[in-house]
């Protein structure tokens, strides 16, 4: 029944979604308990404003919004506030937003908006405020993503068995983890089938 298998499938992603929602939490903790005790760290944790920033590329992104309201469901459990911040991917607007965030004087940050190889711009406050990336990596902060290359992987690997043998990827930008590890698991496939792909990047960023 193609209409159960897709309510399946939507299930699978939303708690797949919840799965990397409290890895982000459990990651945020550790953060917390690892940061120095710096003056304003240690003023920030004494205000107290209840409040986690959230730092998304695009809203319009149904991931994005999906990943954001679930983050807000969880922190309002818990006694606290989530507000966001779209920077359209551009590293100029999230430095401008984290800015913004940490002017309202959050008690720490989400962010989504990882670039391969870039630090996070947290201005003057560095590592004293507590964050965490979520579902993109700049491969040296503290990170809950998922299996992207696997995830590339199975579902080249999916069209495979059904006979398909040119398969393009549309793969994202390149300064994304995402994109990078989705090109890996969908080569991986291919280079294992004995076929070469086609790879399609979006005009943006």
């Amino acid at each position: 029944d193609p209409d159960h298998a897709a309510a399946h499938n939507q299930l699978g992603i939303l708690q797949l979604r919840r799965g990397r929602l409290k890895e982000a939490e459990e990651e945020f903790r550790h953060a917390l308990r690892l940061q120095p005790d710096y003056p304003l760290a240690s003023g920030l944790r004494r205000v107290g404003t209840s409040t986690i920033g959230v730092v998304v590329p695009h809203l319009t992104d149904t991931v994005m919004a999906m990943f954001y309201e679930e983050i807000a469901a969880a922190a309002t459990t818990r006694g606290l506030f989530a507000v966001v911040a779209s920077t359209n991917d551009d590293p100029d607007t999230e430095r401008v937003a984290v800015e913004s965030l940490v002017r309202r004087r959050v008690d720490g940050l989400i962010l989504t908006t990882a670039r391969i190889d870039t630090p996070i711009p947290l201005g003057p406050l560095g590592d004293s405020l507590p964050h965490v990336l979520a579902l993109r990596t700049n491969d040296t902060s503290h990170a809950s993503v998922g299996d992207d290359r696997l995830g590339a992987h199975l579902a080249t690997r999916h069209l495979l068995d059904l006979g398909h043998r040119r398969i393009g990827l549309v793969r994202g930008p390149g300064y994304a983890s995402t994109a990078r590890d989705r090109e890996a698991g969908y080569r991986d496939a291919l280079t294992d089938a004995g076929l070469q792909g086609e790879l399609a990047q979006p005009d943006r960023g």
